[in-house]
């Protein structure tokens, strides 16, 4: 290419992300080879700046092995940029793309070393909040490495706007997924983490569809696994990814515990159960039966009112929405006419609609045809047949 930044040569392109374009450079005074990321200056504003200097300023304040390691950031006349280390290796979603699942043992060696450094993260009072396969490059040596922190939020800041929707759906937390800012913290990435172990465990996203239906599952539903994982890793998976945040682990070093101990528990599990059946049989042997097999007992919730996408035309939504008069059914029968009550509110494209447990109303709607954008809008007023009025709040969805 031989363009240069500053004091790097520009040699050729690496990938486009959702804050800019990454190259691989040569810095000048040195000879060696480095990750050089810039946003191009006619798209930069000073909130995506200050969002951009973020990223730097949370790279140099986390040393562990397994984050990338930042050198320098800076503006150029052509934008900002961030130099980094130059991480060879495959991405997670390009090994997925190549290979699909993973053996359980190679998916606890890969997200154990992420889990910690997800942990020196919180730590260092950060949140990712874009954890997902393609934010991770695995070095020739085998240990992987976190990239990507541009959606990194640092406590005590306030540059993303109540209901924003920041992250990649069919990875991002139910908190997350609805716009609630105010729940995202540390639980947010542990969840992200587990939707991680699930992608390399089952060769595919936790949750696959269009964008309305991917958040529509992520709010409500429990993913489902490939046959052939191991039922106490599987375990450890979905405590990661519990809807509420108070029933994951407690911290991204919690899980990695768990990890950690996965193989034992899942040699312990058997061993207990024959001891305990072998007990049994002095008493009966239909006890001895039920202890092999133990009740079963189903991981799928039943299913809410308003779980049922509304099908409209997309339109981009209006920086507000009037109030209309819907006549809404009865709670009983909510979910058999919610869809045609929402498509004739006026204005915004809706496309999808859930009651949350705090009993609040969400509907979401898609932007421009061909554009990764969304809104996501809260209902208010009279669900019983009245009026509602929905309350748009400009939101963002990166692929």
């Amino acid at each position: 290419m031989g363009e240069r930044v500053d004091g790097y040569e520009l040699l050729e392109p690496l990938g486009q992300g959702g804050m800019g374009v990454v190259y691989r450079a040569r810095e000048l005074e040195t000879g060696r080879e480095v990750a050089l990321k810039r946003i191009s200056a006619d798209e930069i504003d000073e909130d995506l700046w200050l969002r951009f200097e973020r990223e730097a300023l949370a790279l140099a304040q986390v040393s562990h092995p397994n984050v990338l390691t930042v050198h320098r950031a800076g503006r150029s006349p052509k934008g900002p940029y961030l130099v980094t280390e130059l991480v060879e290796g495959e991405d997670l979603d390009a090994r997925i793309e190549r290979a699909g699942a993973l053996p359980p043992a190679e998916v606890v060696r890969l997200v154990r070393p992420l889990a910690s450094a997800v942990a020196a993260l919180h730590d260092a009072g950060m949140v990712h909040r874009d954890i997902k396969p393609a934010n991770v490059i695995v070095r020739p040596s085998g240990e992987p490495v976190l990239l990507d922190f541009g959606l990194v939020q640092v406590e005590g800041s306030s540059l993303t706007a109540t209901g924003d929707l920041m992250g990649s759906p069919a990875y991002m937390s139910p908190e997350q997924a609805t716009g609630a800012r105010s729940a995202v913290g540390p639980s947010s990435d542990v969840y992200a983490l587990g939707a991680l172990a699930f992608a390399l465990l089952c060769g595919r996203a936790p949750y696959e569809g269009s964008l309305y239906e991917v958040l529509d599952q992520v709010v409500s539903r429990r993913p489902s696994w490939t046959r052939g994982v191991p039922r106490a890793l599987r375990s450890v998976v979905e405590r990661a990814m519990e809807k509420e945040p108070q029933r994951r682990y407690a911290s991204a070093q919690a899980f990695e515990r768990a990890l950690a101990e996965w193989p034992a528990a899942g040699q312990r599990a058997p061993l207990a159960l024959a001891l305990g059946a072998a007990l049994r049989a002095v008493a009966a042997l239909g006890a001895l039966a039920f202890a092999r097999s133990g009740p079963r007992v189903s991981a799928t919730p039943a299913r809410t009112p308003a779980q049922t996408p509304v099908q409209s035309t997309l339109t981009p939504p209006p920086t507000t929405a009037p109030r209309s008069p819907l006549e809404l059914p009865p709670p009983a029968s909510l979910d058999r006419a919610l869809d045609q009550a929402l498509a004739r509110l006026p204005g915004p494209g809706l496309v999808g609609a859930r009651h949350l447990p705090d009993g609040r109303l969400l509907a979401w709607a898609l932007g421009a045809p061909g554009k990764r954008e969304a809104s996501v809008f809260e209902l208010q007023g009279d669900l019983s047949g009245q009026r509602v009025q929905a309350r748009p709040g400009a939101v963002s969805s990166r692929p």
